[in-house]
């Protein structure tokens, strides 16, 4: 009998030493299929957002978080005193996803990739007058957007890319 007493502790050690490994493993498998996630853009859930001002900072968060990237958003400034309107956006990496922050950024064209972003930011919310982004350890400088220059670099008004479903896949299928 005293040996079965002997044996409960360890039981129980190796028991929860399974658990932590099993939740380790599945964890890490939630977290490549947010990252690999992270690059898609969900259009419905987008055109919710339509017309959104970017007082509204609920609304604007929340576009922002389907965004390509937001696995990486870090701080995200809305300067609405007085006209221009600026969202800022700041991404930086974290201990859990440093590696990935690596790679996320390093395979791509930023500043293609940044500002489709901030065409699709500007397109749905109409009194935004400049996106600011700001990606810690790829450049010192911000990338940033104003509505006169991609209205002028995609023949118009921004307002017009999320019209409808069709329009906005159209842009994003071909930016």
């Amino acid at each position: 009998m005293k040996n079965k007493s002997n044996l409960l502790p360890y039981t129980i050690i190796i028991l929860l030493m399974f658990i932590f490994i099993f939740c380790s493993c599945n964890n890490k498998k939630v977290l490549n299929k947010s990252i690999k996630n992270s690059s898609e853009i969900k259009v419905d859930e987008l055109l919710k957002y339509k017309n959104s001002y970017v007082g509204d900072n609920s609304k604007v968060l929340n576009i922002i978080s389907l965004l390509p990237g937001n696995n990486y958003r870090n701080e995200v400034n809305l300067q609405t005193n007085n006209k221009p309107y600026v969202i800022n956006i700041t991404y930086m990496k974290n201990k859990n996803l440093e590696e990935d922050y690596k790679n996320f950024w390093g395979n791509k064209n930023i500043d293609k990739f940044l500002q489709r972003n901030a065409v699709v930011l500007l397109s749905l919310i109409p009194n935004a007058d400049i996106v600011e982004f700001n990606v810690e350890g790829i450049n010192n400088n911000p990338y940033k957007y104003t509505r006169h220059n991609l209205e002028s670099k995609y023949g118009g008004n921004l307002k017009n890319l999320t019209r409808d479903k069709t329009s906005f896949e159209n842009f994003l299928n071909k930016y």
